[in-house]
């Protein structure tokens, strides 16, 4: 990664954004907006969150054309999305504008505040971003916040569901692809796990870890997983805070875990040694106590008093698109979740066994590239020829790339049934066809991905909940 330049926002009167509908740039325009910086910006479709920004004040602007770049502009943000030959980054240079890709321009919003709280991993950022935001409101600490998916929880009358306009801090997700996390300097910095991913960048997991020694030595604090400490403590001049579900070295761990009635978990927090509190998580999933574990850690350093933590954390609703119920019909309940990466993935079906045994399940899964779907296609097969319930395959979401670049859906489903019979693929066409009665023979159905496998499943889903079964 090279830092080209330094983005000094305060002298910024005019800013466009290319690809303005991603869940990180639409915030970022929003931040611009209530700076009253002008912003104009440009996506190949409309969204709720471009109503949004319209209402705000931002020029949008449907598909990507040079014309978008207007002379006058202070600067050009860009997505990973986007590709470098895309006609409003060529119109820009031509203009002389400087142009910045998103991470360069979220490194120059942490510098407008004092403290930064950056939360990276492979996966649970979203989840632990969440968690911390809900924490620092519940605490009356005014921050800025800006997350990777939409919370429930920042859901007001006409603002994004993901961005809070704030103070002195910033809590933000960090997300290592193209190494955009090394763009902070962090008071606190949060490394959930370290596996595999994005190796269409990295290349090697070698290459990968080094980017997060990186992060790690840019923070003051790091909150850490404890398995990963040892990886990354060689190069860490920062003070390290463990955490761990089980592992009683850690410094936060998780004793007494319980589930709870409908899904969620009371356990006993450990601090070095000793009991903190009993907390209670009413959201599925095990994975989300090591989540909760992280929060927690940064609440710690953050001086937070433990009653408002237990209540805030508590009252966690969790996320769109992380094991959202998003309807019941007939007594088949549909869930959505972000899960691309086959942990996720595992983690997706572990929490809904947990609460629906000895139950029938329908998995729908579209990966996302055919990058991640070669690289990791070991752990893709081991997840999904030990599931026993039926999986229906989806045509890759291709994002940035081309068929060229790994493996196809198709392939994958190939693959897997070498294993598993029970085992389908299908073309978005063909998803969106399939009839409702199919999904009525299921106790539960659950849509897995990070592309647009939910407008797929919110069209087949929330359209029919007044149908009766056929």
């Amino acid at each position: 990664m090279k830092i080209t330049q330094k983005i000094d926002i305060s002298a910024l009167t005019y800013v466009h954004f290319i690809g303005i509908g991603g869940i990180s740039m639409c915030a970022l325009a929003d931040y611009c907006l209530k700076r009253h910086i002008k912003v104009s910006g440009s996506d190949k479709s409309a969204s709720e969150a471009l109503k949004v920004l319209a209402r705000h004040g931002a020029k949008i602007s449907i598909g990507h054309k040079g014309a978008n770049v207007k002379k006058g502009c202070d600067l050009v943000v860009f997505s990973g999305a986007i590709r470098q030959d895309n006609p409003e980054i060529t119109k820009a240079r031509e203009l002389n504008i400087p142009v910045v890709e998103r991470g360069e321009f979220l490194g120059a919003v942490s510098r407008e505040h004092k403290k930064t709280i950056a939360i990276s991993g492979t996966h649970g950022k979203s989840t632990t971003t969440a968690m911390v935001a809900s924490i620092l409101m519940q605490a009356n600490i005014k921050a800025t916040i800006h997350i990777g998916a939409n919370s429930p929880m920042l859901k007001r009358k006409g603002e994004l569901s993901n961005f809070v306009m704030g103070q002195d801090v910033f809590v933000t997700e960090a997300c290592e692809y193209r190494e955009n996390f090394l763009h902070t300097k962090n008071y606190i910095g949060v490394i959930c796990n370290i596996e595999p991913e994005h190796l269409d960048y990295f290349k090697t997991y070698k290459a990968e870890v080094c980017a997060y020694k990186k992060f790690a030595s840019q923070s003051l604090y790091l909150v850490c997983e404890y398995n990963q400490v040892q990886k990354l403590k060689p190069h860490t001049p920062c003070r390290v805070i463990s955490v761990s579900k089980s592992e009683k070295s850690a410094n936060f761990y998780a004793q007494n875990i319980r589930t709870i009635k409908k899904g969620g978990y009371i356990f006993d927090v450990i601090y070095n040694g000793k009991v903190l509190f009993s907390q209670v998580l009413n959201i599925l999933g095990e994975h989300n106590i090591t989540n909760a574990l992280f929060a927690i850690a940064v609440a710690h350093k953050m001086g937070i008093e433990n009653k408002v933590v237990e209540q805030a954390l508590t009252d966690f609703v969790g996320l769109e698109r992380r094991l959202e119920n998003i309807g019941t019909i007939n007594n088949t309940n549909f869930y959505l979740d972000y899960a691309h990466h086959p942990t996720e993935i595992n983690s997706c079906i572990n929490a809904l066994k947990q609460v629906y045994v000895n139950k029938k399940g329908l998995y729908i899964f579209q990966p996302h590239t055919y990058s991640r779907t070669l690289s990791l296609l070991k752990d893709f097969l081991r997840v999904f020829t030990a599931l026993s319930e039926d999986l229906i395959i989806v045509e890759t979401y291709s994002a940035r790339e081309d068929k060229t670049c790994g493996m196809t859906a198709e392939q994958l489903k190939e693959q897997i049934k070498k294993e598993k019979d029970n085992v389908w693929y299908a073309t978005k066409r063909q998803l969106k066809k399939i009839k409702k009665a199919i999904f009525y023979k299921y106790d539960y159905v659950a849509f897995m991905g990070a592309g647009d496998i939910d407008s797929i499943a919110k069209k087949l889903i929330l359209t029919r909940k007044n149908t009766k079964k056929t």
